[in-house]
């Protein structure tokens, strides 16, 4: 049997008596001056030894998806499927707008502010001779980034150009 434990419990119905845990059972009799506290983090029991998933005291995500141990897990903030010869967003997560800077040159703006500039980012471009999709480093802020695409010339120069299907995952 899985086990769910919680930080908090908003609602209880149908019953004044919560009952924590089986053979050593702890009950609460619900009255208006009740507080529980000291638990410390929330966690699903996979029947191992160990929690597969928790929410530590710092809010942090942590689970076991068969790499061996519990770990902070790192979500994508941000996902983009950009045609910038259109200028059309095919389909997005975290993204308030898309903002065209000229050939090979956008703006991702995220619906929500980064916590801090050091996100990672990856990306791929559907241009098919060698195809790049690079952040500006000077331009990697918090509220957004400049994206650029294109290709490398047979010189290895990087030549900018706007791409039909552009896509970046962007995660912290």
């Amino acid at each position: 049997m899985s086990k769910l434990e919680t930080n908090t419990i908003d609602t209880v119905s149908g019953s004044t008596t919560l009952t924590l845990g089986g053979t050593n059972a702890t009950t609460i009799v619900q009255d208006s001056a009740t507080t529980v506290t000291g638990f410390k983090s929330t966690g699903i029991d996979d029947n191992a030894t160990t929690n597969a998933l928790t929410i530590d005291s710092s809010s942090n995500l942590k689970f076991n998806s068969g790499f061996g141990s519990v770990a902070t897990a790192y979500g994508v903030r941000v996902w983009l499927r950009y045609d910038q010869v259109n200028n059309v967003v095919e389909a997005s997560g975290g993204v308030s707008s898309v903002t065209d800077g000229g050939a090979g040159v956008y703006t991702i703006n995220f619906t929500n502010t980064m916590p801090d500039a050091d996100y990672a980012l990856s990306g791929w471009s559907g241009r098919n001779a060698k195809p790049i999709v690079t952040g500006s480093s000077n331009q990697h802020n918090v509220n957004n980034i400049v994206i650029n695409t294109g290709s490398i010339n047979s010189s290895g120069n990087i030549v900018t150009a706007d791409v039909d299907d552009s896509t970046v995952i962007i995660v912290k």
